[in-house]
């Protein structure tokens, strides 16, 4: 599909605007029929959001909401043609499966994404475990457009019946995540309390 001008408000230069060239200004734009990549293709969207340079400035934010329901929210770098600073921030709850007792684990995924550059971070937990087994988030955890090319680690802190080491915490390209106890696939012991503190990741996407 293409921009619809009818889908886009523009929050400056209106009658009894507050808002003035001196201040950001919030534009929105509700895309009912194209998907993500559309919309950060280049060019998807006119100079000046299809209206002037009185209206649109630099610096300005500009918020998507997808037809997935997820909302995107940018900041415009140029007017014309319109460049934007690609950077949006996606709390979700994922069920995490793990040694714990009480497997699985409803925990927050943050997915933190600036042009290319993609942070994942996931709420820590410790517990109770009766399991000998790794610590995993289904696929699709991550969403399209914050996923890595291919498998991605990093070395984390976890607890491995009650003591802590280093572990390692991966983020696949399917969107899936895992955390095991050591550089291999280490799982954990199943005994006394484990889990991992809060872990996060950064990636470049594509």
């Amino acid at each position: 599909m293409a921009f619809d001008s009818r889908a886009m408000y523009i929050d400056r230069g209106k009658t009894n605007d507050s808002v003035s060239e001196f201040q950001f200004a919030s534009h929105s734009y509700k895309s009912v029929d194209d998907n993500e990549t559309v919309i950060r293709g280049v060019d998807f969207f006119p100079p000046f959001l299809g209206s002037n340079e009185d209206n649109v400035k630099i610096g300005d934010f500009l918020r998507v909401l997808l037809p997935v329901g997820l909302i995107e929210q940018f900041i415009i770098t140029g007017t014309s043609p319109l460049t934007v600073n690609f950077s949006n921030a996606v709390n979700i709850i994922a069920s995490f499966t793990g040694p714990w007792t009480a497997s699985p684990t409803d925990l927050i995924v943050t997915q933190t994404r600036i042009n290319s550059l993609v942070k994942i971070s996931v709420e820590g937990s410790i517990q109770a475990s009766s399991s000998a087994v790794a610590i995993n988030a289904p696929a699709g955890t991550i969403i399209a457009g914050n996923r890595p090319p291919f498998l991605t680690t990093t070395p984390i802190i976890v607890v491995v019946n009650s003591l802590s080491k280093f572990g390692r915490f991966d983020v696949l390209a399917d969107g899936s995540l895992g955390i095991f106890t050591d550089a291999g696939n280490a799982t954990f012991a199943g005994t006394g309390n484990e889990g991992f503190f809060n872990a996060d990741i950064s990636y470049a996407s594509n």
